[in-house]
Order: structure tokens, then C-alpha cells, then sequence
């Protein structure tokens, strides 16, 4: 899957761009919403599957930003919960049914 650097949701133009190393470097999340700008950054040392997780992940932040369910947004758990499940629908997507690509 392409991760892509530009997209639009909610009326904004988001970007997704790599996280700094020294915000990365004092920081365990594999991502980071930023709502004011509308940009997206995902850790460069992450493999390809790790990055897809990442990429729905933070998705889900600015979807349930959104729609105001700030109950919902903080709950990682069940973020990573449905992040996970659409990342595997996507590699169910290109003939991978058990995870490995």
C-alpha cells in the first residue's frame, strides 16, 4: 500500500510526512495527528506493515476529531483495535491473507 503524502478529509488538505528523528527520539508513538495544521507524521523507522498500521491509525484520530468524540479519539486501544483490522483488510485486498507482506 502507498501511503499517501496528501489527502483530503473534512474540508482540509492533510499531509503525511516523516516524523523528525528528535521528536522520535523522545516519543513512542509510531504517529502524531496534528489538527491545527492538518498534517500526519509517522516514524521513518518503522517497517512498510508497521507504517500501513500507522497510517489508518492516525486516520481514525482525524475522523473521530471530526465528528467531535473526543471519548472515542483517546481511546487507543480500540483505535489500534480498528486500525488493525483495516490494515488487514488491505492486505487481504492485495492477495495477502496472512499478514506477511
Amino acid at each position: 500500500m502507498k501511503i499517501p503524502t496528501k489527502f483530503k478529509a473534512v474540508n482540509l488538505e492533510w499531509s503525511v510526512v516523516d516524523m523528525p528523528q528528535e521528536i522520535a527520539d523522545n516519543n513512542s508513538a509510531w504517529g502524531i495527528t496534528y489538527y491545527d495544521n492538518a498534517r500526519i507524521e509517522i516514524r521513518v523507522d518503522l517497517n512498510t506493515s508497521q507504517r500501513e498500521h500507522t497510517i489508518f491509525h492516525e486516520l481514525l484520530h482525524v475522523i473521530f476529531n471530526a465528528l467531535g468524540r473526543d471519548d472515542l479519539n483517546k481511546d487507543e486501544a480500540l483505535l489500534d483495535a480498528i486500525s488493525g483490522v483495516q490494515h488487514q483488510i488491505e492486505q487481504t485486498k492485495r492477495g495477502n491473507l496472512h499478514g506477511k507482506k
